[in-house]
């Protein structure tokens, strides 16, 4: 993807993230994702989640949205919860 369609499915992505709320997903587990990505733009999100899936070729078989959790948890260690598989 060129940079521009990687933001834009960033923030699709945050956005499927957040409205989890919406369909029960712990409020602590939201408060956790804020805390997390307290002040990121969409710009620096996409570059974690981007370097995180280059540095992970054992994990390219996995959805983009598993990665992406991934790469935000270890973006915040101990803000999320354990790596999900």
């Amino acid at each position: 993807m060129e940079e521009t369609e990687r933001i834009t499915y960033v923030k699709g992505l945050m956005d499927g993230f957040y409205a989890s709320g919406m369909f029960g997903a712990p409020d602590e587990t939201m408060t956790k994702l804020d805390a997390c990505t307290k002040g990121m733009d969409s710009k620096q999100l996409t570059a974690i989640i981007l370097k995180h899936v280059k540095d992970h070729p054992e994990t390219w078989h996995q959805p983009l949205s598993i990665e992406a959790y991934n790469a935000l948890n270890g973006a915040c260690p101990g803000v999320l919860n354990p790596r999900v598989k």
